[in-house]
């Protein structure tokens, strides 16, 4: 609830704004204001708050956030130019007209992201405040323990490969294929549900990988993560994916994203990652005769026959670009399990350009606030750095503020057999999903299937669908699907006439939504929902229309 002395109000209606301020028991914003502002004695970075000091709603807002924060609070009149033009001095690349508001409450975090509107939403301030408040950083003693008991002991192994001059004899074709390597990697996920491995790849090779992601985003060709986002933006108030792209306007991700291909000819080095993080599992799932830390990850690791294909992802810097907390299985039919990190970021220094990605302790859902989930370790984003996590509420995780162009590619390893079972877990299977290497589609389907009667169906849904990005379901595949996996007596697997071509086939599916009766063949059926082709059974063009 606001708070304000009541005795106060009568006393504001002919105050100016400072004056109101210290009715209240505000204090305003100190003169002098850097970008970083000051917090007092605390050390913490101030918020600068702007707000309309003649305005009731206005006036019980900052009150109310006085009594809350403290210190972590300044506050300006929006009339106050001379305040208002030391702050914007020190924020030039937010525009003054969001911040000076007649009735409005805006507010400017430290390191130049703004809150507007703030009289009608201001839940997510009072979340960033909460977090800046309560949230203790992640423990030194932590990091220094995994900076001795992992990083240190594979930087050596990495250094006694390189002085070698080869690894072991041709055994092995990357360095932490080692047994002692692998030992490390296992344990550090099983105990702690992430591993980090520096110089994961040639120098040469990470540096081209490099180059393709700096040239996808130089050239557009990324795509804004809040339109990819499962929040969508009128699922919730305040505008929170800032949906008109205003420079330095709050947001929940600020990221930029694009998908690699597995078959793009252009994408040479993304294919060499990918080759590289499909023999990395492969060797994690080969316990072999080793038991502990070892057999429990090749365990978890076990169904984990297929990856989504590479998404490589810019942070802008001059956005400010950061992404809130949350976990990578997102969706119920997602059945990710690992996640796995490429970094491609040289020369980054932590503490002058921030972006380290924040990983918090084991929750549950829905996700507490990042206060209770308590910050457990800070990774950052250094060139040729693959960073491995469980993806699931194990590890939640955050991106934090980036004040430099931040780039990284992210792989996801996905569990078959669990998605063999859902729908639309089954169409990203045979749609979305790559097999990892060395498995073929359909030796990874066979592992994936619980009967000879579901692989028959995975198999037929393979065929029918076309191949594409993973950016959610058409209206097409739905009734593909529908006609694969509903069966029923319209359906059968084996020879038959297709209805659309007439040719003679023994794979394909009978349409099960009535506005287009028949069997078709596989070929048509993906041609149809690749839009290449349009279905010419009998009543066909209802269907064809309601596709578009």
């Amino acid at each position: 609830t606001a708070w304000h002395p009541a005795s106060a109000w009568a006393a504001l209606t002919d105050l100016p704004g400072h004056r109101g301020l210290q009715v209240l028991g505000l204090e305003p914003a100190a003169a002098g204001l850097s970008a970083e502002g000051s917090a007092g004695d605390g050390g913490m970075e101030a918020v600068v708050v702007v707000a309309d000091m003649r305005d009731r709603t206005c006036l019980e807002l900052a009150a109310n956030l006085q009594h809350r924060y403290g210190a972590l609070c300044r506050f300006l009149d929006f009339c106050d130019d001379t305040g208002l033009n030391e702050l914007l001095a020190a924020h030039p690349d937010i525009p003054r007209a969001e911040i000076c508001r007649r009735g409005g409450v805006t507010a400017v975090l430290p390191e130049g992201v703004y809150f507007t509107s703030l009289e009608e939403h201001s839940q997510m301030l009072f979340y960033e405040l909460s977090y800046r408040l309560q949230l203790a950083p992640p423990s030194f003693a932590f990091a220094e323990s995994i900076e001795r008991e992992y990083l240190q002991p594979l930087r050596a192994l990495r250094a006694a490969e390189a002085c070698s001059g080869g690894l072991h004899g041709g055994t092995w074709e990357w360095w932490w294929e080692t047994p002692e390597a692998l030992q490390l990697v296992s344990h550090s996920l099983a105990r702690h549900k992430f591993a980090l491995l520096d110089g994961f790849l040639p120098e040469a090779e990470w540096r081209d990988l490099a180059a393709d992601a700096r040239r996808e985003f130089a050239t557009r060709r990324m795509t804004r993560g809040a339109k990819l986002s499962g929040l969508a933006s009128s699922e919730a108030a305040g505008d929170v994916q800032n949906v008109d792209v205003k420079p330095r306007k709050w947001t929940v991700r600020g990221d930029y994203s694009s998908i690699w291909q597995d078959e793009d000819p252009k994408a040479g080095a993304n294919r060499r990652l990918v080759r590289a993080l499909d023999a990395l599992l492969a060797r994690l799932r080969a316990a072999g005769g080793y038991g502990g830390s070892r057999k429990a990850v090749a365990d978890r690791l076990a169904g984990a026959d297929f990856r989504e294909e590479t998404m490589v992802a810019c942070y802008p810097g001059a956005d400010r670009a950061r992404y809130h907390p949350h976990i990578d299985n997102d969706r119920s039919f997602i059945y990710r399990v690992l996640t796995v990190i490429m970094y491609l970021n040289e020369d980054w220094c932590a503490e002058e350009h921030g972006g380290q990605l924040r990983l918090f302790n084991e929750a549950s859902l829905p996700l507490p606030p990042p206060a209770e989930l308590g910050a457990k370790y800070d990774v950052t984003p250094q060139g040729n750095r693959l960073l491995l996590f469980w993806a699931t509420e194990e590890v939640p995780h955050e991106v934090l503020t980036t004040r430099r162009d931040r780039f990284a590619c992210t792989v996801w390893y996905v569990d078959g057999a669990k998605s063999a079972v859902d729908a639309n877990g089954a169409v990203r299977l045979c749609s979305h999903l790559q097999p990892v290497a060395p498995l073929t589609r359909d030796e990874a389907l066979q592992r994936a299937a619980a009967s000879s009667g579901q692989l028959e169906v995975l198999r037929t849904l393979a065929a029918c669908l076309p191949r594409r990005r993973p950016d959610g379901s058409t209206e097409a595949e739905e009734v593909v699907t529908r006609a694969v996996l509903q069966g029923g007596a319209g359906h059968r697997f084996g020879p038959h006439r297709c209805d659309d071509c007439g040719a003679q086939a023994t794979c394909g599916a009978a349409s099960v939504d009535g506005a287009a009766p028949g069997w078709f063949c596989a070929v048509c059926w993906q041609r149809w929902a690749a839009g290449l082709g349009r279905l010419e059974g009998p009543e066909a063009s209802e269907t064809n229309a309601a596709i578009g």
